[in-house]
């Protein structure tokens, strides 16, 4: 188990582990909590002495006839930012607007699968794809019902041609589930002094059918359990460079909102004659309703206005979103900001979403698949024999019903596009394409046409050979019709 441990080690040292917790953070919409250091280095640069060294700034209020200041925590202060977030979401509703939809021929197979919410597993595996780079899907069955678990990249890590899912236990201890073809491996280690080492494997596992092999428990079955589903390119979206650019954004937004406050409310400059400490040493301001108390030989009482270059950053920060489109295949349009307020027709707004729509569909497929093999593994745990199934996702930017028309039936016409095709392209029920071939067979004038076809070659036939194929092939379709 040696190279385990080296595997463990080097793992948990690499930057995917290390950027989950800021990743996730930025998903679920904190970028204060993981931007605040950095903004309150860039605000004690721009605004020296402003705030305390714990990090508070003062805020004034009228007791009576004197202007108290109390001490508030800056973070209240820090404007957020969302672009990565966003653009995770964005990803993730275009992949699932939607129910995929499963093609299987086996009746037993679809109620199998049925208590799996599609729709919501692809979510939640099209998330983590996106802000993790990666996650693990692993199949389990319970009471021979399919259960389908999302392990994110803190909890497993490759090794060699395995996949070993870890769990940090109290007491140091830690335990591995190691994926293999055809095996389940559960092994307990204690970490001492930064090494592992393997010690007896407290649950009894063979409830499970398990066996107990030295220290651990060995599991056997066919295939294997688990499927890893990746990102475009291995990573996740949230490049290094992206990072510092949302972190410049919260930076240049809470900088800008300090500004407007300054301007809206400017700093009072002061003398010391104006000023008095109470017995437990608070400052306050000597105040006869609206007017401050000076002295004769008191400076001038003047307030400071600070400027604010609005336009300056306006054009910064633009310039940074559009890095942020530009890297991530996105734009205004697909966040809902066309500002010309025009409405476009569907192939219009495929055109602009193009490079969006090929992202999206990239990443759903590389979920899609992962589903199709998890439902495989799952189907012949249960039943003991293999299925052939198909999941598929519908159209992320559906045209108008009149342009599907228009392009199915000019593609029919001129016989560059087969009937398949065409039910796949036009994709409006949930319905598999083998059932909507089957239901447009049976049509009365389809069948009408297709028997008067065959009556007429029929009649024109001269060779016995061929009058008699026609026939056999008649009374194969009326068979499969069920005429």
């Amino acid at each position: 188990m040696q190279n385990l441990k080296k595997a463990y080690y080097d793992y948990i040292k690499s930057d995917v582990y290390s950027n989950y917790l800021r990743n996730k953070l930025i998903f679920e919409g904190k970028s204060t909590d993981v931007f605040y250091s950095d903004v309150l280095r860039r605000v004690k640069l721009e605004y020296m002495g402003v705030l305390t060294a714990d990090n508070h700034y003062a805020e004034f209020s009228r007791v009576g006839n004197k202007m108290v200041r109390d001490y508030k925590p800056f973070k209240t202060l820090v404007v957020p930012h969302g672009i990565l977030a966003a653009v995770t979401r964005v990803y993730t509703e275009l992949g699932t607007n939607s129910e995929p939809i499963l093609s299987v021929e086996d009746e037993n197979a679809e109620e199998f699968f049925k208590e799996i919410d599609l729709q919501e597993k692809l979510e939640e595996i099209m998330s983590v794809q996106s802000s993790h780079g990666k996650c693990l899907l692993r199949c389990g069955i319970e009471e021979n019902e399919l259960d389908i678990t999302v392990i994110e990249v803190n909890q497993y890590f490759k090794f060699g041609k395995s996949y070993a899912i870890f769990s940090r236990l109290e007491k140091n201890k830690i335990s591995f589930e190691i994926h293999s073809l055809n095996k389940v491996e559960y092994k307990l280690f204690e970490e001492v002094a930064g090494d592992l080492k393997e010690i007896d494997y407290k649950d009894d596992l063979t409830i499970y059918g398990a066996v107990k092999e030295g220290l651990g428990y060995k599991l056997l079955h066919k295939g294997i359990q688990v499927v890893e589903v990746r990102n475009i390119f291995s990573r996740s979206d949230y490049t290094e460079d992206l990072i510092k650019i949302n972190r410049e954004l919260v930076i240049g937004e809470t900088l800008t909102s300090q500004a407007f406050d300054k301007v809206a409310n400017p700093l009072l400059q002061i003398p010391d004659g104006a000023v008095e400490y109470d017995d437990n040493g608070d400052l306050t301001v000597k105040l006869q309703d609206r007017t401050i108390i000076v002295e004769a030989e008191d400076k001038e009482v003047k307030q400071v206005q600070l400027e604010t270059k609005t336009a300056e950053w306006n054009l910064h920060r633009q310039n940074l979103i559009e890095q942020v489109y530009q890297q991530t295949g996105t734009n205004e349009q697909v966040f809902g900001l066309n500002k010309n307020g025009s409405s476009a027709s569907g192939e219009a707004k495929r055109r602009d979403l193009e490079r969006a729509i090929s992202t999206v569909l990239s990443k759903r497929d590389k979920a899609l698949v992962g589903l199709e093999k998890m439902f495989k593994w799952g189907y012949r745990k249960v039943f003991g024999k293999d299925i052939e199934l198909l999941l598929t996702g519908k159209d992320i930017l559906s045209l108008s019903f009149l342009e599907k028309i228009d392009i199915v039936s000019k593609g029919i016409l001129s016989g560059v596009m087969s009937m398949e095709t065409a039910i796949k392209f036009l994709n409006m029920t949930n319905s598999s394409y083998e059932d909507e071939i089957q239901k447009i067979k049976k049509e009365p004038k389809n069948l009408k046409a297709l028997i008067d076809n065959l009556v007429a070659l029929n009649n024109i036939v001269t060779d016995e050979r061929l009058s008699n194929y026609v026939k056999t092939m008649v009374d194969e379709l009326v068979e499969e019709l069920e005429l």
